[in-house]
């Protein structure tokens, strides 16, 4: 029986075995980040903002859920550290076409990560708030930090999908029809983030979806020459 190695930088044909452990999951958990942050923001949200405006009423009524919502912002922080190694774990990739685009993206996009680690704290906060006799003001003020943070930072994921863009339409390691739905999300995602900021959460959760899924299914181009590399 003849014995074959398998080493950790090689590459097989159309697949991903063998390769380096960080070029493994990058890709799925960016689809899992876009799937299961809509629910957190949802649930971590929910009370902060549909509560009684009556002062005594606001704060009792976010004591009341605060369990819940400290479960859900708990999660949501699990899973924003999940879309920070998508980020990086597309970076990673990317930088051997793109080094300066995939530096200048990805950290474009963490400001996403910014919004939504913010806003999950927040949440955090104005439960134990309510439930420790803050003010109703300070639980107010951390309830609307947790409403809009997110939802305002998250069209900074515009940067990463231009990074898509660049290499499916430019470099052609990407297919060109997910380059030609990242060109569009890259415009959505910038006209919402200067015309009507809150907005973008539903398309850049989509589009982390769309993009995740796509980026799992990719074939492994060859390495490019280092002379050819693009100087940005």
């Amino acid at each position: 029986m003849t014995n074959v190695e398998v080493r950790g930088g090689d590459r097989s044909e159309g697949g991903r075995v063998g390769q380096p452990w960080w070029r493994l999951g990058w890709a799925e958990s960016g689809a899992v980040a876009g799937l299961l942050l809509l629910p957190a923001l949802y649930l971590s949200t929910v009370h902060l903002r549909r509560a009684d405006t009556a002062p005594a009423g606001y704060v009792a009524a976010v004591s009341y859920h605060a369990g819940s919502t400290v479960i859900a912002a708990v999660a949501g922080l699990l899973l924003t550290a999940l879309l920070a190694v998508h980020l990086v774990g597309l970076r990673r990739w990317s930088v051997a076409w793109r080094p300066g685009a995939a530096d200048s993206c990805t950290a474009i996009g963490m400001v996403a990560v910014l919004g939504l680690a913010v806003g999950f704290v927040c949440s955090l906060l104005a439960a134990y708030g309510a439930r420790h006799g803050w003010g109703v003001d300070q639980v107010k003020a951390m309830g609307a930090v947790a409403e809009n943070g997110a939802a305002v930072l998250l069209a900074a994921i515009a940067g990463p999908a231009y990074l898509v863009t660049r290499l499916a339409l430019n470099d052609g390691v990407l297919p060109v029809r997910l380059g030609y739905v990242a060109g569009v999300a890259t415009g959505v995602l910038i006209l919402v983030g200067v015309l009507q900021p809150g907005l973008a959460t539903w398309p850049a959760l989509v589009w982390l979806m769309v993009s995740g899924i796509a980026l799992a299914l990719r074939r492994e181009p060859a390495e490019p020459d280092p002379e050819t590399v693009a100087t940005e």
